[in-house]
């Protein structure tokens, strides 16, 4: 789609995923090469995009109540992330199913996707680099992974990220 975004946050949640597991979303995302959702910020992205998927493990991550909250601890072993570049939207019915074959939701957007990252535990070591990089680029850490709250420098970031992960 003409003047769509050039990159995107997805978040995979324990609630919609298969068995209840956000990463079994993301294997199965990593396995057939597809990304998947029914966020209109997927919806808008266009080949060569550059999508981050994401599970915040609590919805805390980043923002000022991140420090203080009780869920913390038990989130820090959900949080995670993996990087792509959109390829095509996927238009075959049988790929589109890919999750609600392992007992997932069907997503109204589906994508053909190359990885640029594998699954990355989101640990403070990531953390930390995320946060040099954003500000280096002059982007809010607190909104990077906002599916909605994108600046410009936002593709610079994740391109930045892929260096550091990958």
């Amino acid at each position: 789609m003409p003047g769509g975004r050039t990159s995107a946050t997805i978040h995979y949640t324990d609630s919609c995923s298969a068995q209840g597991k956000s990463l079994m979303d993301a294997l199965i995302s990593q396995d057939n090469g597809i990304v998947g959702s029914n966020s209109p910020a997927l919806a808008s992205v266009n080949r060569g995009s550059l999508v981050v998927i994401h599970n915040p493990g609590c919805w805390c991550l980043g923002n000022s109540h991140e420090a203080r909250c009780r869920h913390r601890k038990r989130a820090l072993d959900k949080q995670w992330l993996c990087i792509g570049e959109i390829v095509e939207e996927v238009m075959d019915d049988y790929d589109a199913g890919a999750w609600e074959r392992a007992g997932g939701l069907r997503w109204k957007h589906n994508f053909k996707v190359k990885w640029l990252t594998p699954i990355v535990r989101l640990n403070t070591h990531v953390k930390i680099t995320l946060q040099e990089i954003c500000a280096n680029v002059g982007v809010d850490y607190r909104h990077f992974f906002h599916p909605v709250c994108h600046s410009s420098n936002f593709r610079r970031v994740v391109e930045k990220l892929v260096e550091n992960v990958a």
